[in-house]
């Protein structure tokens, strides 16, 4: 496990709290990212943390394609509904333009951040 910190508060504190990434997305943090984006990636990752953890967090890797931003926004759209990143990482092997183009639609249409992958 790669613990990342965030800042919590409470009661007009603030206190860094640990949050943990398992190793399996530590590793893919690392093969996706470059070192200098690592640390603030792990953060982004680190900070879903609901239903189905690991696998929504390795879908939202896998969207990204080592691009923060879109790191960002597709974490912040698992926080809302995990289940359309899901759907968007696990029909990223569609490879038709009408495909594509229905899911670039769905991510603008949502106010995501296209991928790569669908552009």
């Amino acid at each position: 496990m790669r613990s990342v910190r965030r800042d919590v508060r409470c009661c007009g504190m603030s206190k860094r709290e640990p949050l943990a990434i398992s190793a399996t997305v530590a590793a893919a943090v690392d093969a996706t990212f470059a070192p200098e984006d690592r640390a603030p990636a792990s953060d982004l990752v680190a900070s879903y943390a609901h239903n189905e953890r690991d696998r929504v967090q390795l879908a939202a890797l896998t969207l990204a394609d080592g691009e923060l931003g879109v790191l960002a926004d597709v974490i912040q759209r698992a926080n809302a509904d995990y289940r359309d990143v899901l759907a968007y990482s696990e029909n990223a092997h569609l490879r038709s333009p009408e495909a594509k183009a229905v899911l670039r639609a769905d991510f603008v249409r949502r106010g995501v951040t296209v991928p790569k992958r669908f552009r």
